[in-house]
């Protein structure tokens, strides 16, 4: 069963619409099968577009999304940052909707744990 959800995701990312995005059920169901891998590589390319965003924005003198940290960033940060939005990130009449997407939260986890001072 694990390899069917497995392999049915992992087409559903490599056919997906550049409009794609990863709902919070989905990222949880992957969670529950004990199979992150393929979300884990996927959050990193997301979280690779936001550090290219920022640097796109900076040199046009912008505001960035968040303010990098004197740290580098990777899978395991994206993760741990994302998991921590979905658990504390909202308050309870506020909570993360199982069709809210995993990129807006993994975005919100960033500018909150990296805010930029103003």
């Amino acid at each position: 069963m694990k390899l069917l959800f497995l392999s049915c995701f992992s087409a559903l990312l490599l056919v997906a619409a550049p409009a794609f995005s990863l709902p919070l059920k989905a990222y949880k169901a992957a969670q529950k099968s004990d199979n992150l891998e393929t979300v884990e590589n996927y959050l990193d390319g997301v979280g690779n577009g936001f550090f290219w965003a920022n640097a796109t924005l900076h040199a046009d003198n912008k505001e960035p999304l968040f303010c990098s940290p004197d740290m580098a960033l990777n899978q395991e940060n994206y993760l741990t940052l994302l998991d921590r939005e979905i658990k504390n990130g909202m308050s309870p009449k506020t909570a993360w909707r199982d069709d809210d997407a995993i990129e807006v939260i993994l975005l919100r986890a960033l500018q909150r744990t990296f805010p930029c001072k103003k």
